[in-house]
């Protein structure tokens, strides 16, 4: 069974899964669902604009981030640190 392409209103671009167009106004938006089942979104003017959001947001998530309200907290960016650590193997020396 092949999936149905969805097209902009005008015809010109193709929606991908999670892009929606904004209904009676200007922009398009990208729904997704967070790891506690919570839905967030994310909107742009124009759809590259959009997409790089979007790139951005999967980036996020794969490195652990939380998209509440689109800011980094103090603690997301300690959780940030610690992964990046772990991986580098570093050590500290404490005189």
């Amino acid at each position: 069974m092949s999936r149905e392409t969805r097209k902009t209103r005008d015809g010109r671009y193709v929606l991908r899964p999670g892009e929606y167009e904004r209904k009676g106004q200007k922009g398009f938006i990208y729904k997704w669902r967070d790891d506690t089942g919570r839905q967030c979104s994310v909107s742009a003017l124009m759809l590259k604009e959009l997409r790089d959001k979007k790139e951005q947001v999967q980036k996020d998530r794969l490195d652990g981030l939380k998209r509440t309200r689109q800011r980094k907290t103090l603690n997301d960016y300690f959780e940030i640190w610690k992964k990046q650590k772990r991986q580098r193997q570093v050590s500290v020396i404490f005189l």
